[in-house]
């Protein structure tokens, strides 16, 4: 015992997790929670996942030392030998490990907004916890997962699907730290649910893209995060679904999965192969983008783009553009939340250089199928919204398709989505002290749907 007190003392985790089990289990010792409270916090904070769900579930519980463990120093019981309950401590300390992958810990979340136990009672976030641990393959997460399912709907159940999937791709996708993962958890907005929904058009298709986290270059350095992209490409998604895209109909691409290729592949492949004559595509890009620095072309960076060879890992809006006014679609829309100044935000810039924003160059629409609409000008950055958890574009974009460009049931016209986001987006980027307009090219008389 004592060989492992002095190295649970030097920083040892391991010796660290073992003390913790045996003041807990009060195997040798006298049970005591405090202090396995103690030695679990201690590594915890090393990033011991274990630790932090042992610790979270002391918390959860509440643990008090019996009389009877004390033998002749029941008097010791009237000092603070145990922990109190406190369900928003373990709340925090099951989202660190579930970051990490620690399957129990996502059990736990999902028992707790079952329950509403420190949280507000919601089953669909429930039920996006025991998906994401039963796909995991905790047995106990897919019991769980049975016992809600009556109480759920099929649109609570796509629901749960989609949040699940999101998470997941939070985390693996961007390797997010469990700190990040618990902070964007804790966004909410007033456009995150769409306040409408209408009857599937099967001409519809949607191909939507997120990337938040990034692999980074060839050196192995992470590029900056393009932070609430995933966020703002998840919301979108939904908002698509709402206005009347089939299930089979959207593909989102999200972390990892927005590869060069992945991206590629669905526009330049999928698309052709399913959008008909009678179709009309959206096509929706949130993370970074980076001018070349000799030519000023803009281009989107994909999960495992390189700013040091745009070219080859990058996907350029020209060739966006191309692939797209080739399909047999009647009408395309691109809405872009990204920059290409270099000068910050959503925007990136090839090492060594210097904002060349003067060069970018700008949207040419060829095609008169195609409309584009974009977060900023080519000499300005995207910003974020903080308090809404979303860039300032996609959330007044959101906020246009939920009414605000238009009241009623027919859904507004880009004109008039345009209208509505552009001095909102202008007055919050100033409130930030800097500048950001987005602009709109093509034809700005159709709608995104059908009718709702």
């Amino acid at each position: 015992m004592g060989e492992l007190e002095s190295a649970a003392e030097k920083g040892d985790m391991g010796a660290q997790y073992r003390l913790a089990e045996l003041y807990e289990g009060g195997l040798g010792v006298p049970a005591n929670f405090d202090m396995a409270a103690r030695w679990y916090k201690s590594a915890a904070k090393q990033g011991d996942s274990n630790a932090m769900h042992r610790l979270g579930s002391l918390l959860y519980r509440g643990k008090s030392v019996p009389p009877q463990t004390w033998g002749d120093l029941t008097w010791l019981v009237d000092e603070r030998k145990g922990i109190d309950q406190d369900f928003p401590a373990a709340r925090a300390l099951f989202e660190q490990a579930a970051a990490l992958g620690h399957p129990k810990s996502r059990t736990s979340l999902g028992f707790m907004h079952n329950g509403g136990q420190g949280v507000p009672q919601d089953f669909i976030e429930a039920a996006k916890w025991y998906m994401v641990a039963g796909d995991q393959g905790d047995e106990e997460a897919r019991v769980y997962l049975k016992k809600l399912t009556p109480r759920l709907t099929a649109d609570d159940l796509r629901e749960a699907r989609r949040r699940a999937d999101y998470y997941r791709a939070r985390v693996r996708g961007g390797g997010a730290s469990p700190v990040s993962v618990a902070q964007e958890r804790a966004f909410t907005s007033d456009v995150d649910q769409p306040p409408f929904k209408v009857r599937v058009d099967p001409r519809l298709f949607a191909v939507i893209i997120g990337v938040e986290k990034y692999k980074g270059g060839d050196k192995g350095a992470a590029l900056p995060p393009a932070r609430f992209a995933q966020r703002d490409a998840s919301v979108v998604r939904a908002y698509a679904h709402a206005l009347g895209y089939a299930e089979g109909h959207v593909v989102a691409i999200e972390g990892q999965h927005a590869t060069r290729a992945g991206i590629q592949k669905y526009i330049e492949d999928w698309l052709p192969k399913n959008a008909g004559a009678d179709s009309s595509v959206l096509i929706y890009f949130a993370g970074h983008g980076a001018p070349d620095p000799s030519s000023g072309e803009p281009y989107l960076i994909p999960w495992d783009g390189d700013t040091q060879y745009l070219a080859t890992t990058g996907y350029s809006r020209a060739a966006l553009l191309r692939s797209l006014a080739k399909l047999k679609a009647r009408r395309i829309t691109v809405v872009l939340d990204t920059c290409f100044s270099g000068a910050g935000g959503r925007s990136l810039l090839t090492a060594g250089a210097r904002p060349l924003v003067a060069k970018v160059v700008e949207a040419k629409i060829t095609s008169p199928k195609i409309t584009l609409l974009a977060a900023s000008g080519g000499d300005q950055i995207a910003g974020n919204l903080e308090s809404e958890g979303h860039g300032i574009f996609t959330y007044y974009f959101l906020k246009a398709l939920g009414g605000g460009a238009r009241k009623g049931a027919t859904p507004p016209i880009m004109s008039e989505i345009y209208g509505y986001l552009r001095p909102r987006v202008e007055q919050a980027a100033r409130r930030q002290n800097h500048e950001q307009t987005p602009f709109l090219a093509g034809d700005a008389d159709h709608a995104l749907a059908s009718g709702r």
